[in-house]
């Protein structure tokens, strides 16, 4: 039991970002960190691409067009191969003017750029666009300075948190007359960003004059360290599951474990698309109300097939029923939601042209789409080159904890991985590989992570 206090407390100490050391019998826990200003080597610019027009089908085609078209601004600016991307999820909104609908559409957009110092120069070749059509606004709503290579930094880093935690340990037991003991364990966090309140720990880094008009940002290390007997270690390693370590070291032993990541930006192969499905009528029957939705529900269907577009149809297990009165008069209105899956994306202009031409708003039936999400359903397909990357940076991460302890990496000795996971965050930290394919739909992030397990020798083994 004051084993798993210690533990606790020493977690409380990582979210506070506080040097924490915990007695326990005959093992010390200590949280050590570390940090110094890192000049970034790239900007993320996150906007949004809002247009307004009378056809959400033609808002919809003209999404990603606009991604290419401001890409290919970029490139004529002077800026070297632009990584851009149209998120994953497209919002559509409908609303009424001057007696017609109209629609809304407000896709986020991500641009990574190599180049942080011309970000003033990016963002105005955004402006720029916008400026020249009025159905087309571009807001830049998050501008983000990177560090994507973080090994001029790690070992000025790892040193100094090693240094100052030997320090806090040896301070810890000072007061009881007892020795630190030995070097048993430790487990590395990923260099992160921090805020400037840990100046005290270093003054300095490279580049830092290289680039007058850039801000330094101030790159954090994480570590934690056990000292003490050789039979405590294995206290140390069963108290802590916290994801954020990316490796794990154990002395007296013969391995050490660390995380592989990898990311790859590829075409999506699947779409879903969204319907708001509405239905008017003065019927107070409940049953011919609902036979006239599933009416409506399968002409869609059926015109859906006449036009070629073989997809997965379904409805919402929930209807909302709602009373409107006009006058003296009560009709009734029932919202539900239909849900269409393609496997051909590039069909979906066609799809909601359909649906939407469907409505008859003088006998009480509308349609018109609502949300767009594109999927990747063939993970498997992209598991070879995620896979590879994720080992080579595994490797990478082993090797430079192992050289810094003094010790040999060897051959693996196992590892295993967590599943493909779709979305739409950049991360650093990553290889960009863009994939080929219709530049005409959105690119989406699968990102990937494994742990594998090296032998480890001592150099006076």
């Amino acid at each position: 039991m004051k084993k798993a206090s210690a533990i606790l407390l020493l977690f409380a100490a990582l979210l506070l970002g506080d040097t924490q050391v915990s007695l326990e019998d005959n093992l010390v826990l200590v949280d050590a960190s570390s940090a110094m200003p890192a000049m970034p080597d790239a900007v993320l610019l996150r906007f949004n691409i809002e247009m307004i027009d009378s056809s959400g089908t033609a808002l919809l085609a003209n999404a990603n067009k606009r991604v290419k078209e401001i890409e290919k601004a970029l490139r004529k600016a002077g800026f070297d191969d632009p990584c851009a991307m149209c998120g994953r999820s497209i919002s559509i909104t409908s609303y009424h003017q001057d007696s017609q609908r109209r629609y809304r559409i407000d896709p986020p957009g991500f641009f990574l750029l190599a180049e942080p110092h011309r970000v003033d120069k990016a963002v105005d070749v955004l402006q720029k666009l916008s400026s020249k059509d009025r159905s087309l606004h571009i807001s830049c709503n998050d501008i983000r300075f990177l560090v994507t290579d973080v090994a001029p930094y790690i070992t000025e880093l790892r040193e100094q948190a090693f240094a100052q935690a030997r320090r806090d340990a040896e301070g810890a037991v000072l007061p009881e007359g007892r020795q630190v003991g030995q070097l048993l364990a430790a487990r590395e966090r990923h260099p992160s960003w921090v805020w400037s309140r840990h100046t005290k720990y270093h003054t300095g880094g490279p580049g830092i004059d290289d680039l007058k008009p850039l801000s330094p940002l101030w790159l954090g290390y994480g570590l934690q360290v056990a000292y003490g007997q050789p039979d405590s270690v294995k206290d140390f390693n069963a108290g802590f599951e916290d994801e954020d370590f990316v490796s794990t070291t154990t002395f007296n032993r013969t391995s050490i474990t660390a995380q592989g990541q990898s990311s790859l930006l590829v075409v999506p192969d699947a779409v879903s698309l969204h319907f708001d499905l509405i239905v008017r009528d003065a019927i107070t029957d409940s049953v011919e109300f609902f036979a006239k939705t599933n009416r409506f529900y399968a002409e869609i269907r059926e015109a859906l097939e006449k036009n070629g577009i073989q997809s997965l149809a379904t409805l919402d297990d929930t209807y909302y029923i709602t009373p409107e009165t006009y006058g003296a008069e009560t009709t009734f209105r029932i919202d539900h939601y239909l849900y269409l899956t393609l496997n051909d994306p590039s069909r979906v202009d066609r799809a909601i042209r359909v649906v939407e031409s469907m409505s008859e708003p003088e006998e009480g039936k509308q349609a018109f789409i609502g949300w767009v999400e594109y999927k990747v359903t063939d993970l498997e397909s992209y598991l070879p080159k995620l896979r590879e990357m994720a080992f080579k940076d595994a490797r990478t991460r082993a090797e430079e904890a192992a050289g810094f302890y003094g010790g040999n990496l060897g051959e693996i000795k196992g590892w295993h991985e967590a599943r493909i996971t779709p979305g739409d965050s950049w991360g650093h930290y990553r290889e960009w590989d863009v994939a080929e394919g219709n530049n005409k739909l959105p690119r989406m992030w699968l990102s990937y992570e494994l742990q594998a397990t090296y032998k480890l020798t001592r150099d006076e083994e």
